[in-house]
């Protein structure tokens, strides 16, 4: 029996194949379930954003890394009087510019449609909602993708910016019907979040980019902190959340013409978050983007110690090269920068290149 034993062969485990690749995973697990559902993360063109809609402000361009982004909602958040609507009208202007279409829902029936023209908004080629409820936003928000949804059957898209001014803005149809005195505790941020959940994940195929405006308040008690309304949906749905805040005046020598914005990312699912920026706001014509080359014209130059603008006394002088022997001079701070730049248009497109590559 001894001998019996030793001469039984030991049995070898089948050798085995190869470690699965991941291609071969997918390509199992899409058979076994019969559906496309799965796939990889970069084979979804929605994973990332490829293309987005200029503000028309080039600090808040550079600070957005391009713009709103196409297929995504984002929050822009302010005290009053800051410059949330200029803000969104000088964007709604430069999309109309660049072939695009947009739409306007204006439940605080505030805007100045004169005002809308100066910024440059076509207003004849503006959609616009009169709703006056959330239910109704979100109503108007679903017709204009039902719209781009049929477009996409038989045409080509072009970009959308729906606008919706402002969330704070907006009651919900139980306060509209209810009395002063009843409680609508979470009536409107469950509504939101509801209705976020059912329409963000049309945004990307239909080229839409979705932008709401919002208000800060600050609750009390020992913890006391600023946030802003509509609840967690806005936070949770918003790909991009930009807070702005009014950062002091904007002056010519000592005639106050406007206001400084800083606008800074609260929360960023397109990035790091970058480091915040400041717009100038003139009053009566909006964000003054000389303002900003002027700014950094004064801080940057094309090489070494070299800068763009170098202020001598109530004088500037510009030079795009070191060894200028010649540079330009002028008066009057970022208008007369302004000035110069709109009389050399290639000028100014080399110095907007340089500036958002910065």
């Amino acid at each position: 029996m001894a001998t019996a034993k030793k001469q039984r062969k030991k049995r070898k485990p089948p050798k085995k194949k190869a470690a699965v690749t991941a291609r071969e995973f997918l390509r199992d697990l899409q058979e076994d379930h019969d559906s496309d559902q799965f796939t990889f993360f970069s084979d979804n063109v929605h994973a990332t954003v490829e293309h987005r809609v200029p503000t028309g402000v080039l600090a808040l361009d550079r600070l957005t890394g391009g713009g709103w982004p196409i297929g995504r909602m984002v929050e822009v958040a302010a005290w009053e009087g800051v410059g949330k609507s200029t803000l969104l009208d000088q964007s709604i202007a430069e999309v109309q510019r660049m072939g695009g279409m947009a739409a306007l829902i204006d439940t605080e029936g505030a805007r100045d449609l004169q005002y809308m023209e100066t910024l440059g908004v076509d207003v004849d080629q503006l959609f616009r909602s009169r709703v006056n409820t959330i239910e109704e936003c979100f109503g108007a928000i679903d017709k204009y993708l039902d719209r781009q949804e049929a477009y996409s059957q038989t045409r080509e898209l072009r970009p959308l910016l729906i606008v919706w001014d402002s969330i704070g803005g907006t009651p919900t149809r139980a306060e509209l019907e209810g009395g002063a005195d009843d409680s609508h505790m979470m009536v409107a941020a469950r509504s939101i979040k509801m209705n976020l959940r059912r329409i963000h994940h049309r945004l990307a195929p239909l080229q839409v980019a979705l932008v709401c405006t919002n208000h800060f308040y600050r609750t009390i008690g020992p913890f006391a902190s600023l946030k802003t309304y509509g609840g967690s949906g806005i936070q949770y749905f918003a790909s991009l959340r930009l807070w702005l805040t009014n950062k002091g005046q904007l002056k010519i020598g000592t005639q106050v013409v406007g206001h400084q914005v800083e606008a800074k990312v609260k929360k960023s699912r397109l990035g790091a978050i970058p480091m915040p920026v400041i717009a100038g706001i003139v009053h009566g014509s909006g964000f003054d983007n000389s303002f900003t080359l002027f700014d950094w014209a004064r801080e940057h130059g094309a090489e070494g110690d070299h800068r763009y603008v170098v202020q001598r006394g109530a004088w500037y002088t510009f030079s795009n090269d070191a060894a200028d022997p010649d540079p330009v001079t002028f008066q009057r701070g970022f208008v007369g920068f302004g000035e110069l730049l709109s009389e050399h248009p290639k000028l100014y497109a080399q110095l907007v290149t340089r500036y958002l590559s910065t």
